[in-house]
């Protein structure tokens, strides 16, 4: 009698787990909704998960899938979960602007009470905490905090300038540049975010900061899977109390942020940058008994900060030099504007590099039309009774806890959207030429949940540009590739070999050309 009452439950929790994936995986054909088929249980993104495609062309595959091409929308499996792709740029307005308030939170999302660093971090945390947070963080990204914190990044500017100087004097001058830029990022993040010197250019082989950020996230190929579960599958990272960082460099973080907060809270100082906020923040809070920056908070801010300041500005400054090296007349421009303004100024400011060099910045916003560091943007439905979207005479309903999707890469790379898309031409920026739907580029996100940090960012890469390129040109070598391929083993986009490129001083390219 217990083996056939065994049996039986088992029969009936199987067939209740089969019905209950059979329905998951017909879910959009039973809403009458166009959608991609995938195989039951592993979905549409298993090859990106496993590592055998780069996210954004899975993301590109489904979008330009021969049944969706005229569709403002299309549906898709996470694995067993149901999720839509948004298509239309009226969309992408209605989710990110017009209901926000349901739309405020992403699908991705460590559980904080598992990892703390990641979990509430900006960019993951749900609300109700993520606003306050946000809110009360937001000063420290203003055009005065940012014109105060030049000096830090400029410096660093001036030691990239002497590394590359070092190297075209005593070599060839041909420079990998992933290495040489993530070098200067870190060094201005670190200064900027942990008061900390991390000598990435001056000693790198003894810099402990530029050791832990290498190996802080997707390192080995559980990590890269790790980190795409967290994107794609965030309950199993939960469940399986799976981190966003590796534990050395949780670590090494709280370590040295315990270390910084300590002495800036015993011997005062004021240096203008993230630490000096966040000690202020706590003694305010303290001061109104409020209790929202815990140490985890603030420690899971600077972290956050840290990795999108060093790993995407330097991601985005390798593709900005690969460009330019490729296409000299565009560098010329850009070169040109450059010495220009610097001859006018005598200096690097903060005026010229946010206002003096409207060319330069067009690059950098065609660099990221191209290659948008997180090739996507995703939220999660968090109203009960769920949101009905519509656009082009079509609707959808999308119930609570169903995960959006916006291929910023493939939006981008829309004909639709952008003429030529595959091509370089900075000139779609210009203030006088542009007209494209300000719903269709996104590399910083659009809405109250935008990136943070783009000032910072955009003045980062700047200083680099002015810096170098004051000095330099770009040229490629015989082994540069003359076309990019995405990485398939990293979430963000990253060209799948690493580019070198041959740095030549000016002097020497004016005399050779006379």
């Amino acid at each position: 009698m217990f083996t056939f009452i065994l049996i039986s439950l088992i029969f009936g929790l199987v067939s209740y787990l089969y019905y209950f994936l059979f329905k998951q995986q017909t879910y959009w054909k039973d809403h009458n909704i166009p959608y991609v088929a995938s195989p039951l249980l592993l979905g549409n993104f298993f090859k990106a998960t496993i590592l055998k495609e780069n996210v954004g062309d899975t993301l590109t595959r489904i979008y330009n899938h021969p049944n969706v091409l005229k569709e403002p929308f299309v549906g898709f499996h996470l694995f067993h979960q149901p999720a839509l792709m948004i298509r239309d740029p009226e969309l992408v307005k209605q989710v990110l602007i017009k209901n926000f308030q349901h739309f405020s939170n992403r699908y991705t999302g460590a559980d904080p009470a598992v990892d703390p660093i990641g979990g509430l971090t900006m960019f993951q945390i749900k609300n109700p905490a993520w606003k306050p947070i946000r809110t009360k963080l937001s000063p420290v990204f203003t055009s005065g905090k940012m014109k105060q914190m030049l000096y830090m990044v400029e410096r660093f500017g001036n030691d990239l300038v002497d590394v590359v100087t070092k190297i075209v004097e005593t070599g060839d001058g041909i420079i990998e540049t992933r290495h040489l830029f993530a070098m200067f990022t870190v060094d201005s993040i670190s200064l900027v975010a942990f008061a900390t010197e991390a000598n990435c250019l001056k000693d790198p082989t003894n810099s402990e900061f530029l050791k832990n950020a290498e190996k802080a996230f997707q390192v080995t190929f559980r990590d890269k899977v790790s980190g795409n579960l967290l994107f794609f599958l965030p309950p199993l990272i939960s469940f399986l109390r799976v981190k966003t960082f590796n534990s050395s460099f949780n670590n090494f973080l709280r370590r040295l942020f315990n270390e910084v907060m300590t002495d800036r809270e015993t011997n005062g100082g004021n240096r203008n940058d993230l630490i000096d906020f966040l000690v202020a923040l706590k003694r305010q809070e303290a001061s109104k008994n409020e209790g929202i920056f815990t140490e985890d908070v603030m420690l899971a801010q600077a972290a956050v900060i840290f990795f999108a300041g060093f790993e995407t500005s330097s991601s985005t400054l390798e593709f900005v030099f690969y460009e330019l090296a490729k296409y000299p007349e565009i560098q010329k421009k850009v070169c040109d504007e450059i010495r220009s303004a610097i001859a006018v100024d005598g200096k690097i400011s903060y005026e010229m590099i946010t206002n003096g060099l409207p060319y330069t910045t067009n690059v950098i916003n065609e660099v990221l039309r191209l290659y948008p560091i997180l090739p996507f943007l995703d939220r999660v439905c968090d109203n009960p009774e769920g949101v009905t979207l519509e656009a082009s005479g079509k609707s959808v309903h999308i119930p609570r806890g169903m995960p959006i999707y916006i291929p910023a890469y493939a939006i981008q790379r829309d004909p639709k959207y952008f003429s030529e898309p595959e091509k370089f031409n900075p000139d779609r920026f210009d203030a006088e030429k542009r007209n494209f739907n300000e719903y269709t580029y996104m590399p910083f996100g659009i809405g109250p949940r935008n990136c943070i940090g783009e000032r910072f960012a955009m003045m980062q890469m700047r200083v680099a540009m002015a810096m170098l390129l004051n000095k330099f040109n770009v040229e490629m070598t015989a082994n540069t590739p003359k076309s990019l391929n995405l990485d398939k083993t990293n979430i963000l986009l990253h060209p799948e070999h690493r580019i070198s490129l041959k740095f030549v001083p000016v002097s020497k390219t004016m005399k050779v050309k006379g």
